[in-house]
């Protein structure tokens, strides 16, 4: 773990990405960026209680 809370950082790097699509689609559409937050984190609430596809891969842990 290195000293990180990763769990905590990646709700963090989360947020942000959301963010700045909200804001991205309110400035390109006028589209409150509120409601897109709001209705970003529905979406991705029901699909973490109901995935809509399997998720497959391996985790990588990166370089060393």
């Amino acid at each position: 773990e290195m000293g990180r809370n990763e769990p905590r950082s990646w709700g963090v790097f989360l947020a942000d990405t959301v963010r700045h699509i909200a804001n991205g689609l309110q400035e390109q559409h006028g589209i409150n960026a509120d409601d897109t937050i709001r209705a970003i984190l529905e979406s991705l609430h029901k699909e973490l209680e109901d995935p809509t596809s399997p998720a497959t891969g391996v985790f990588s842990p990166g370089h060393s």
